[in-house]
């Protein structure tokens, strides 16, 4: 499955993959590897709103500039990702804190 608010840039393997676990859902056999994915998931869900609560403080206060004059451009030059990806995963930090564990 591809990542849901950031577009790859390289095709490097995911954690599940590079770690020889199962990508199919409901494949995991035992508690070991649902306490394994758990685990995976938590810690990537506070990277996903530390990174978008970072991005929005970015983009509020401007510290993107210089070298480049707009948020859109430092999106995609910096990052590789289109600023239409950024405003989504900021947006989704919005919601996800309401709903963090």
């Amino acid at each position: 499955m591809a990542p849901i608010f950031v577009e790859r840039a390289s095709q490097e393997p995911t954690s599940y993959e590079t770690q020889g676990l199962p990508a199919a859902a409901g494949s995991f056999g035992d508690q070991t590897d649902s306490d394994h994915l758990e685990a995976l998931v938590e810690r990537g869900f506070e990277a996903f709103v530390e990174v978008g609560s970072a991005l929005a403080e970015i983009r509020d206060r401007g510290l993107h500039s210089p070298p480049l004059p707009t948020f859109e451009q430092y999106c995609h030059q910096r990052w590789g990702v289109p600023p239409s990806r950024i405003r989504q995963l900021i947006a989704a930090v919005v919601g996800a804190q309401g709903i963090s564990p």
